[in-house]
Protein backbone atom coordinates (compact mmCIF):
# COMPACT_ATOMS: atom_id res chain seq x y z
CA UNK A 1 0.00 0.00 0.00
CA UNK A 2 2.63 2.38 1.23
CA UNK A 3 4.91 1.84 -2.06
CA UNK A 4 1.95 2.53 -4.59
CA UNK A 5 1.54 5.66 -2.52
CA UNK A 6 4.87 6.48 -3.13
CA UNK A 7 4.69 5.95 -6.42
CA UNK A 8 1.84 8.24 -6.66
CA UNK A 9 3.45 11.17 -5.24
CA UNK A 10 6.86 9.85 -7.08
CA UNK A 11 8.53 9.55 -4.27
CA UNK A 12 11.09 6.74 -3.73
CA UNK A 13 10.25 4.12 -2.07
CA UNK A 14 10.13 2.98 1.90
CA UNK A 15 14.15 1.24 1.38
CA UNK A 16 16.10 4.12 -0.71
CA UNK A 17 14.77 6.10 1.58
CA UNK A 18 16.40 4.64 4.49
CA UNK A 19 20.00 4.33 2.50
CA UNK A 20 22.77 5.99 2.87
CA UNK A 21 23.50 6.50 -0.73
CA UNK A 22 21.04 9.08 -0.97
CA UNK A 23 23.63 11.69 0.01
CA UNK A 24 21.97 12.42 3.81
CA UNK A 25 23.94 14.49 6.26
CA UNK A 26 25.33 12.41 9.22
CA UNK A 27 23.21 11.95 11.71
CA UNK A 28 20.11 12.04 9.44
CA UNK A 29 20.12 8.37 8.87
CA UNK A 30 16.81 6.37 8.73
CA UNK A 31 15.03 8.38 11.32
CA UNK A 32 15.14 11.09 8.78
CA UNK A 33 13.74 8.71 6.07
CA UNK A 34 10.80 7.14 8.74
CA UNK A 35 10.24 11.16 9.24
CA UNK A 36 10.04 11.99 5.38
CA UNK A 37 7.69 9.21 4.86
CA UNK A 38 5.28 10.07 7.72
CA UNK A 39 5.11 13.32 6.54
CA UNK A 40 4.21 12.47 3.25
CA UNK A 41 1.65 10.14 4.37
CA UNK A 42 0.25 13.15 6.90
CA UNK A 43 -0.02 15.49 3.88
CA UNK A 44 -1.93 12.70 1.55
CA UNK A 45 -4.31 12.16 4.38
CA UNK A 46 -5.10 15.60 4.62
CA UNK A 47 -5.47 16.06 0.74
CA UNK A 48 -2.62 17.90 -0.03
CA UNK A 49 -0.03 17.44 -3.07
CA UNK A 50 2.92 18.24 -1.66
CA UNK A 51 6.09 16.60 -2.74
CA UNK A 52 9.38 15.49 -0.61
CA UNK A 53 12.68 17.54 -0.78
CA UNK A 54 14.48 14.79 -1.96
CA UNK A 55 12.36 14.65 -5.21
CA UNK A 56 14.17 17.45 -6.12
CA UNK A 57 17.34 15.96 -4.95
CA UNK A 58 17.95 18.37 -2.11
CA UNK A 59 18.51 16.19 0.91
CA UNK A 60 16.13 15.52 3.63
CA UNK A 61 16.89 17.57 6.69
CA UNK A 62 16.23 16.10 10.26
CA UNK A 63 13.02 16.26 11.97
CA UNK A 64 12.72 18.42 15.04
CA UNK A 65 11.10 17.61 18.36
CA UNK A 66 7.04 17.95 17.01
CA UNK A 67 7.56 18.44 13.87
CA UNK A 68 4.92 21.09 12.53
CA UNK A 69 2.98 21.34 9.00
CA UNK A 70 4.53 23.50 6.85
CA UNK A 71 2.35 27.29 6.81
CA UNK A 72 -0.11 27.86 4.10
CA UNK A 73 2.26 30.07 1.62
CA UNK A 74 4.74 27.56 1.88
CA UNK A 75 2.35 24.38 0.81
CA UNK A 76 1.51 26.97 -2.11
CA UNK A 77 4.45 27.72 -3.13
CA UNK A 78 6.09 23.82 -2.72
CA UNK A 79 2.57 22.16 -4.26
CA UNK A 80 0.75 25.07 -6.03
CA UNK A 81 -2.46 24.05 -4.09
CA UNK A 82 -3.47 26.12 -0.79
CA UNK A 83 -4.37 23.85 2.62
CA UNK A 84 -7.67 23.14 2.88
CA UNK A 85 -7.93 23.46 -0.95
CA UNK A 86 -8.88 19.67 -1.98
CA UNK A 87 -11.56 20.04 0.93
CA UNK A 88 -13.32 23.18 -0.25
CA UNK A 89 -13.34 21.01 -3.41
CA UNK A 90 -14.76 18.18 -1.51
CA UNK A 91 -17.43 20.67 -0.33
CA UNK A 92 -18.06 21.65 -3.14
CA UNK A 93 -18.67 18.65 -4.89
CA UNK A 94 -21.38 17.75 -1.61
CA UNK A 95 -23.12 20.52 -2.69
CA UNK A 96 -22.86 19.72 -6.10
CA UNK A 97 -24.41 16.32 -5.09
CA UNK A 98 -26.95 17.50 -2.90
CA UNK A 99 -28.18 20.03 -5.49
CA UNK A 100 -28.56 17.52 -8.06
CA UNK A 101 -30.38 15.32 -5.74
CA UNK A 102 -32.91 17.79 -5.40
CA UNK A 103 -33.25 18.55 -9.06
CA UNK A 104 -33.58 15.08 -9.30
CA UNK A 105 -36.26 14.69 -6.61
CA UNK A 106 -38.29 17.96 -8.31
CA UNK A 107 -38.12 16.52 -11.54
CA UNK A 108 -39.10 13.16 -10.64
CA UNK A 109 -42.14 14.94 -8.91
CA UNK A 110 -42.80 16.65 -12.03
CA UNK A 111 -43.39 14.12 -14.67
CA UNK A 112 -45.21 12.20 -11.85
CA UNK A 113 -47.44 15.06 -11.50
CA UNK A 114 -47.65 15.51 -15.43
CA UNK A 115 -48.36 11.49 -15.47
CA UNK A 116 -51.34 11.32 -13.64
CA UNK A 117 -52.92 14.98 -15.02
CA UNK A 118 -52.66 12.77 -18.43
CA UNK A 119 -54.83 9.80 -17.01
CA UNK A 120 -57.66 12.25 -16.57
CA UNK A 121 -60.08 11.65 -19.24
CA UNK A 122 -59.39 14.33 -22.43
CA UNK A 123 -62.68 16.64 -21.61
CA UNK A 124 -62.25 16.73 -18.05
CA UNK A 125 -58.47 17.81 -18.17
CA UNK A 126 -59.58 19.86 -21.44
CA UNK A 127 -61.78 22.38 -19.28
CA UNK A 128 -59.46 22.37 -16.02
CA UNK A 129 -56.49 23.63 -17.64
CA UNK A 130 -58.55 26.05 -19.23
CA UNK A 131 -60.18 27.55 -16.22
CA UNK A 132 -57.22 27.49 -14.25
CA UNK A 133 -55.02 29.01 -16.86
CA UNK A 134 -57.42 31.87 -17.17
CA UNK A 135 -57.62 32.71 -13.54
CA UNK A 136 -53.96 32.77 -13.43
CA UNK A 137 -53.87 34.81 -16.80
CA UNK A 138 -55.78 37.59 -14.58
CA UNK A 139 -53.97 36.94 -11.38
CA UNK A 140 -51.31 38.23 -13.18
CA UNK A 141 -53.08 41.05 -14.95
CA UNK A 142 -52.20 39.69 -18.65
CA UNK A 143 -56.22 39.52 -18.99
CA UNK A 144 -58.97 41.82 -17.65
CA UNK A 145 -62.24 40.12 -15.98
CA UNK A 146 -63.53 43.02 -18.69
CA UNK A 147 -62.54 40.89 -21.64
CA UNK A 148 -64.01 37.95 -20.30
CA UNK A 149 -67.49 38.90 -19.37
CA UNK A 150 -70.55 37.96 -21.30
CA UNK A 151 -72.04 40.86 -23.10
CA UNK A 152 -74.48 40.16 -25.78
CA UNK A 153 -73.79 44.40 -27.29
CA UNK A 154 -70.38 43.08 -27.44
CA UNK A 155 -70.75 39.40 -29.18
CA UNK A 156 -73.60 40.11 -31.60
CA UNK A 157 -72.59 43.88 -32.32
CA UNK A 158 -68.23 44.28 -32.17
CA UNK A 159 -67.96 40.25 -32.95
CA UNK A 160 -66.35 39.77 -29.99
CA UNK A 161 -67.45 35.64 -29.76
CA UNK A 162 -64.29 34.54 -27.65
CA UNK A 163 -66.76 35.90 -25.05
CA UNK A 164 -69.06 33.04 -25.36
CA UNK A 165 -66.63 30.82 -24.02
CA UNK A 166 -64.61 32.88 -21.64
CA UNK A 167 -67.61 33.64 -19.16
CA UNK A 168 -67.34 29.82 -18.76
CA UNK A 169 -63.88 29.69 -18.11
CA UNK A 170 -63.38 32.74 -15.25
CA UNK A 171 -64.56 31.92 -11.65
CA UNK A 172 -63.25 34.81 -9.97
CA UNK A 173 -59.63 35.69 -8.36
CA UNK A 174 -58.00 33.24 -6.54
CA UNK A 175 -59.09 32.19 -3.55
CA UNK A 176 -61.43 30.07 -1.60
CA UNK A 177 -64.46 30.39 -3.80
CA UNK A 178 -62.33 29.53 -6.89
CA UNK A 179 -60.82 26.63 -4.95
CA UNK A 180 -63.86 25.23 -4.25
CA UNK A 181 -65.05 25.75 -7.73
CA UNK A 182 -62.53 23.70 -9.48
CA UNK A 183 -62.78 20.72 -7.01
CA UNK A 184 -66.09 20.31 -7.63
CA UNK A 185 -65.71 20.78 -11.60
CA UNK A 186 -62.60 18.12 -11.50
CA UNK A 187 -64.60 15.59 -9.26
CA UNK A 188 -68.14 15.15 -10.93
CA UNK A 189 -66.70 16.42 -14.48
CA UNK A 190 -64.49 13.21 -13.94
CA UNK A 191 -67.16 11.03 -12.25
CA UNK A 192 -69.29 11.72 -15.05
CA UNK A 193 -66.83 11.29 -17.72
CA UNK A 194 -65.56 7.92 -16.23
CA UNK A 195 -68.98 6.54 -15.77
CA UNK A 196 -72.20 7.40 -17.14
CA UNK A 197 -70.21 9.01 -20.46
CA UNK A 198 -67.36 6.47 -20.36
CA UNK A 199 -66.37 5.81 -23.94
CA UNK A 200 -69.14 8.45 -25.44
CA UNK A 201 -66.33 11.85 -25.52
CA UNK A 202 -68.99 12.81 -28.55
CA UNK A 203 -71.50 12.97 -26.11
CA UNK A 204 -70.15 14.56 -23.18
CA UNK A 205 -69.13 17.24 -25.38
CA UNK A 206 -72.61 17.43 -26.76
CA UNK A 207 -73.88 17.66 -22.97
CA UNK A 208 -71.30 21.17 -22.70
CA UNK A 209 -72.36 22.35 -26.14
CA UNK A 210 -76.37 21.93 -24.95
CA UNK A 211 -75.93 23.29 -21.66
CA UNK A 212 -73.65 26.34 -22.47
CA UNK A 213 -75.97 27.08 -25.10
CA UNK A 214 -79.00 27.00 -22.81
CA UNK A 215 -77.54 28.81 -20.07
CA UNK A 216 -76.46 31.67 -22.96
CA UNK A 217 -79.72 32.34 -23.57
CA UNK A 218 -81.46 32.47 -20.08
CA UNK A 219 -78.45 34.92 -18.93
CA UNK A 220 -79.77 37.35 -21.61
CA UNK A 221 -82.36 37.49 -19.09
CA UNK A 222 -80.92 37.78 -15.97
CA UNK A 223 -77.96 40.11 -17.14
CA UNK A 224 -75.51 36.88 -15.80
CA UNK A 225 -71.53 37.59 -16.67
CA UNK A 226 -70.40 34.61 -15.37
CA UNK A 227 -71.85 31.29 -16.14
CA UNK A 228 -69.35 28.61 -14.84
CA UNK A 229 -70.80 28.39 -11.65
CA UNK A 230 -73.81 27.62 -13.51
CA UNK A 231 -72.35 25.03 -15.75
CA UNK A 232 -70.47 23.61 -12.59
CA UNK A 233 -74.31 23.20 -10.50
CA UNK A 234 -75.36 20.88 -13.87
CA UNK A 235 -72.34 18.56 -13.97
CA UNK A 236 -73.09 18.20 -10.16
CA UNK A 237 -76.97 18.43 -11.02
CA UNK A 238 -76.94 15.26 -13.94
CA UNK A 239 -74.18 12.97 -11.98
CA UNK A 240 -76.71 13.42 -8.69
CA UNK A 241 -79.41 12.42 -10.56
CA UNK A 242 -77.60 9.27 -12.50
CA UNK A 243 -76.37 8.21 -8.77
CA UNK A 244 -79.23 8.35 -6.95
CA UNK A 245 -78.25 5.49 -4.50
CA UNK A 246 -74.38 7.29 -3.65
CA UNK A 247 -74.32 8.69 -0.34
CA UNK A 248 -72.14 12.03 -0.23
CA UNK A 249 -70.33 12.93 2.90
CA UNK A 250 -70.41 17.11 2.54
CA UNK A 251 -66.96 18.17 4.09
CA UNK A 252 -67.23 15.80 6.93
CA UNK A 253 -70.16 17.84 7.86
CA UNK A 254 -73.83 16.39 6.61
CA UNK A 255 -74.19 12.72 4.77
CA UNK A 256 -77.31 12.67 2.24
CA UNK A 257 -78.13 11.31 -1.04
CA UNK A 258 -76.46 12.04 -3.96
CA UNK A 259 -79.63 13.97 -5.09
CA UNK A 260 -79.58 16.60 -2.26
CA UNK A 261 -76.37 17.22 -3.42
CA UNK A 262 -76.99 20.06 -5.64
CA UNK A 263 -79.32 21.99 -3.10
CA UNK A 264 -76.59 21.52 -0.64
CA UNK A 265 -73.97 23.28 -3.00
CA UNK A 266 -76.62 25.92 -3.80
CA UNK A 267 -77.11 26.77 0.40
CA UNK A 268 -73.18 26.57 1.01
CA UNK A 269 -72.49 29.01 -2.10
CA UNK A 270 -75.13 31.19 -0.86
CA UNK A 271 -72.93 31.53 2.84
CA UNK A 272 -70.37 32.13 0.98
CA UNK A 273 -72.22 35.58 -0.41
CA UNK A 274 -72.70 34.00 -4.05
CA UNK A 275 -75.84 34.87 -5.74
CA UNK A 276 -78.09 31.56 -5.75
CA UNK A 277 -79.57 32.63 -8.90
CA UNK A 278 -76.37 31.51 -10.95
CA UNK A 279 -76.84 28.04 -9.18
CA UNK A 280 -80.59 27.86 -10.14
CA UNK A 281 -79.73 28.46 -13.40
CA UNK A 282 -77.60 25.41 -13.61
CA UNK A 283 -79.79 23.39 -11.61
CA UNK A 284 -82.49 24.13 -14.07
CA UNK A 285 -80.54 23.54 -17.46
CA UNK A 286 -79.19 20.14 -15.79
CA UNK A 287 -82.49 19.09 -15.04
CA UNK A 288 -83.78 19.65 -18.44
CA UNK A 289 -80.98 17.60 -19.90
CA UNK A 290 -81.53 14.90 -17.55
CA UNK A 291 -85.09 14.75 -18.35
CA UNK A 292 -84.42 14.93 -22.14
CA UNK A 293 -81.81 12.73 -22.15
CA UNK A 294 -82.84 9.88 -19.42
CA UNK A 295 -86.62 10.39 -18.63
CA UNK A 296 -88.54 11.06 -21.44
CA UNK A 297 -87.00 8.33 -24.20
CA UNK A 298 -87.96 5.69 -21.51
CA UNK A 299 -91.69 6.80 -21.35
CA UNK A 300 -94.35 5.26 -23.83
CA UNK A 301 -94.26 7.29 -27.31
CA UNK A 302 -90.93 8.87 -25.87
CA UNK A 303 -88.19 9.20 -27.77
CA UNK A 304 -84.43 10.66 -27.56
CA UNK A 305 -84.43 13.94 -28.82
CA UNK A 306 -80.75 15.09 -28.14
CA UNK A 307 -78.99 13.79 -30.97
CA UNK A 308 -74.80 13.85 -30.86
CA UNK A 309 -74.48 15.46 -34.51
CA UNK A 310 -72.07 13.66 -36.64
CA UNK A 311 -69.22 16.11 -36.71
CA UNK A 312 -68.01 15.36 -32.86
Amino acid sequence: MLSKLWAVFNVPSLPLLWRPSLGLPKGTGSFSGVWACREIWTRSRRGLLCCSASQRGQPVTPASPGPRPPAAGALHRRCGLAEGGWAGLGGGLRELGSGTKSAWEASMAWQGLATEFLQVPAVTRTYTAACILTTAAVQLELLSPFQLYFNPHLVFRKFQVWRLITSFLFFGPLGFSFFFNMLFVFRYCRMLEEGSFRGRTADFVFMFLFGGLLMTLLGLLGSLFFLGQALTAMLVYVWSRRSPGVRVNFFGLLTFQAPFLPWALMGFSMLLGNSILVDLLGIAVGHVYYFLEDVFPNQPGGKRLLLTPSFL
